[in-house]
Parts: structure tokens; sequence; C-alpha cells
């Protein structure tokens, strides 16, 4: 058994004879009860001819080219695809939105021929013309310039100047607000007189 001396030329080990009987049989029955507590030492190197096994991650300093090419490749692929997601609702969310403007601006409309119903029947709301506001003492055909002008005005400030709109009456007296939108149709708004 060896033992730690500190001499006049450093720290040193000598010889003190062999371990007792006591001592081995202490040194057997740790031997047999699992052992606890151990701790990974750092830095520590394989032997360059340890198993790949023995070695474990030792020899692994980082990724690869094609490993990392191919987390790349994962990440922009995926990336793509929720770029396109969100440009698609987007474009959802912006039409949803001018289909209840239309929607709103066409109710309101619908609200003031129901209220001038010989405008509706004269068919003053299909050719208005241009017309100033309409506050007090209007006939049916001002009230129905005035009305076509703010239904236009109502567009131009919710939808922008890509939108339009017309109102066309048939003969029996059925008319339907139409809505176009970079001349694609909107909205078809039935309302009767």
């Amino acid at each position: 058994m060896y033992s730690q001396c500190a001499g006049a030329v450093g720290v040193g080990y000598r010889w003190s004879g062999g371990p007792r009987l006591a001592d081995t049989r202490a040194l057997q029955a740790r031997a047999d009860r699992p052992v606890t507590g151990l701790r990974r030492l750092p830095n520590v190197r394989a032997s360059p001819d340890a198993s790949p096994g023995e070695r474990g991650r030792m020899n692994r300093r980082g990724s690869s080219l094609v490993e990392s090419l191919v987390a790349m490749s994962v990440f922009s692929i995926g990336s793509a695809a929720t770029g396109a997601w969100i440009a698609h609702v987007l474009m959802t969310d912006a039409r949803a939105s001018r289909l209840l403007a239309a929607d709103a601006i066409a109710a309101s409309l619908d609200a003031r021929m129901r209220s001038n119903g010989a405008g509706v029947a004269a068919g003053s709301y299909m050719a208005a013309p241009q017309a100033t506001s309409c506050v007090q003492a209007c006939d049916a055909a001002a009230l129905a310039a005035d009305d076509i002008r703010r239904f236009r005005q109502a567009l131009a400030a919710n939808l922008g100047p890509a939108a339009d709109g017309v109102v066309a009456c048939e003969t029996t007296g059925a008319c339907a607000i139409r809505i176009t939108w970079q001349h694609k149709a909107l909205l078809a708004w039935p309302p009767t007189p």
C-alpha cells in the first residue's frame, strides 16, 4: 500500500506494505455494492485504439457540412410554407373585410331606397345624375341622386377607388344593388321596394 509523504524535493509516494486481511474484506464488501455518485471527467479523450462504443461521442467535434445543409433546407422549406400560409391568410382577411364593408354599404342604400319608394318606382336610382347634398325639400329624383352620391362616396371611402356600384331595377319594381371591386363582382344585394 502506498502512502503520501512530503520530503525536501516534493510530494512522493512510498510503499508501506500490503493490505491487511481486514482491509481486503472491506474492499471486497465495497466492490459488491453498486457504485453511486460517479461524475463524468471533463475533457477526457479515449485512446486511439479504443472501440467506437468506448469512445462514445468523444470523437465528434461538430456537425458535418451535409448535416448543416439538410438542416438549412428543412428550415427553408418550413419558412416558405409559413410565408405562403401567412400571405393566404392576409388575402382572405382582406377579402372578408371588403365583403363586410360592401354588405354594410348595400344595406344602407337598401334602407334609403325603401324610404324613397317614389324614386325607385320612377327609376331614379338607375340613372341618377351627380347631385349635391339634398337636405330639405327634395323631390324623389333629387333624393335618389343624393342617395347614389352617398353610396359611391361610401364605396370609395371603405373599399378604395377600385370599387364601383350600380343599381339595376326591373319593370316589376325589383331592384338589385351590385358592387364590384377591380371589375370583379363582390356583392349582389336584392332589395325590394
